[in-house]
């Protein structure tokens, strides 16, 4: 899609997009679970230090995805100068952001030793927090372009640059971690040598691309740096933060059980962290359904079509949950197979990691179902303009029902990872239907009204 044409397909750029996420999402999964075959140990060590830089990251994300909506309805409306000022004013909060992010990884040590998590552990993945905390700047950089390239509708372009990352880091994990030919074998600091590595390369070849179709002329270059506009950016920002708060809560949510997790032993750690990253692979579809249905259904404001603003609505539903319930079934019958590929046979530990799977991996298929709800009504309530109340939904089903139920189930009454998993099953359920409940509300207050509000608030 160029600056000024058609919306693009929503199941087409939702499934591309998805791809792209599962993909994207792959690289974290694949360090983990390579990293498995170093041992329990090192797959624990490596789950702890990249929580604080996922948490940024996906941040990031949400902050940059809270901004579609302005982005999509000025392309919608063919409005070039709010477009390149939303563009300009993005990039600069981004800079200023990424100074305290990078303090935030430079110090996550100690942190972690506040949070009592065990110092083997935090001795053991020392090196690979080093290299995530190099590889932050180009993560946030690319954050910033997927949007950028997602607005033009461009979602096979992510897909194919997201896959040749997977590819380039998976095949470096190998090479940085156990050697080959003149590189030495670097165990958990090689896995963190090929992230950044990879971040580097994606995020010059999606640059490149960008420039070959002629479709970076639209950021006012000289306007990030000289042009600071008040007014601009207190609008992004009130479209952004809701977004990246929304993360933040959600993203600290799963750090949480993380910690609750190392809390157990190791041995749980590692099972939760394997399941859980499992699992996220079957979210980037939905995830993926819910982008385009922000940038479809804000792009069909901006053009006054409100009877399609509504047809996009009910195919993301459709589509986002349809996938979730299929990837459900796959994780049902082949999920202990897929596990078992990424752990040691030779160590005995790794058998009794994947025996204890068995009833989670049930237990998060129905989480993922559950909670594809949740995902998708978030981009149908962010493309009408409503950024705000997906936050007080996750804050009080996640925060106030699933962490204090995972804690009882999980380590009061002793249930282990099992009983992490069905807390966050009852805050998922919860919060989807909230969340249905607001769609329903706003959709009954918009009608047949066909513009975005200033303020994302309805």
């Amino acid at each position: 899609m160029s600056e000024k044409g058609d919306a693009p397909d929503l199941v087409k750029l939702g499934l591309f997009l998805g791809l792209s996420n599962l993909a994207h999402i792959a690289i974290g999964v694949t360090d983990v679970f390579m990293a498995g075959w170093l041992g329990p140990m090192v797959l624990a060590a490596a789950t702890l230090m990249a929580t604080f830089f996922h948490l940024i990251i996906l941040v990031t994300i949400g902050f940059v995805v809270g901004v579609s909506p302005l982005l999509a309805k000025a392309l919608g409306a063919d409005d070039r100068a709010a477009f390149q000022k939303t563009v300009a004013a993005l990039c600069q909060i981004l800079l200023v952001f990424l100074i305290p992010a990078a303090l935030f990884m430079l110090f996550a040590e100690p942190v972690f030793t506040i949070l009592e998590q065990p110092a083997d552990l935090i001795n053991e993945g020392s090196p690979y927090l080093k290299l995530l905390t190099a590889t932050l700047p180009f993560s946030i950089l690319f954050c910033f372009f997927w949007i950028y390239t997602s607005i033009h509708g461009l979602g096979r372009l992510l897909f194919w640059v997201s896959l040749l990352s997977l590819l380039l880091n998976a095949a470096g994990n190998y090479i940085f971690m156990f050697g080959w030919g003149p590189v030495p074998a670097m165990g958990i600091a090689g896995l963190g040598l090929s992230t950044l590595i990879s971040a580097i390369l994606k995020t010059v070849i999606l640059i490149s691309c960008l420039l070959k179709k002629n479709l970076l002329a639209s950021i006012p270059w000289k306007g990030v740096i000289s042009r600071f506009q008040p007014d601009q950016v207190k609008l992004v920002l009130r479209y952004g933060l809701p977004m990246a708060f929304l993360e933040c809560a959600t993203m600290s949510f799963f750090a949480t059980l993380t910690l609750m997790a190392g809390f157990i032993g190791p041995l749980p750690l590692a099972t939760f962290s394997l399941t859980l990253q499992l699992a996220e692979i079957g979210t980037g579809l939905s995830f993926g359904f819910s982008e385009a249905a922000t940038i479809v259904i804000a792009y069909f404001i901006g053009s006054k079509k409100p009877k399609k603003r509504d047809q996009s609505l009910r195919r993301a539903l459709f589509s986002g949950m349809s996938s979730m319930i299929l990837y459900a079934g796959i994780l049902l019958i082949w999920g202990q197979t897929i596990l078992a590929f990424f752990l040691n046979d030779a160590d005995p530990s790794s058998k009794t990691v994947l025996a204890n799977t068995e009833v989670i991996l049930i237990i998060a298929s129905l989480c993922l179902i559950v909670d594809s709800g949740r995902i998708i009504t978030v981009g149908i309530l962010r493309g009408l303009g409503d950024n705000n109340f997906p936050i007080y939904s996750t804050l009080v089903c996640f925060w106030c029902l699933s962490i204090p139920a995972s804690f009882i189930l999980g380590i009061t009454f002793e249930q282990g990872v099992s009983g992490l998993w069905s807390g966050m099953a009852l805050g998922m359920g919860a919060a989807s239907l909230l969340l249905f409940a607001r769609l329903r509300g706003v959709r009954k207050s918009l009608g047949y009204r066909s513009e975005l509000p200033d303020s994302p608030t309805i």
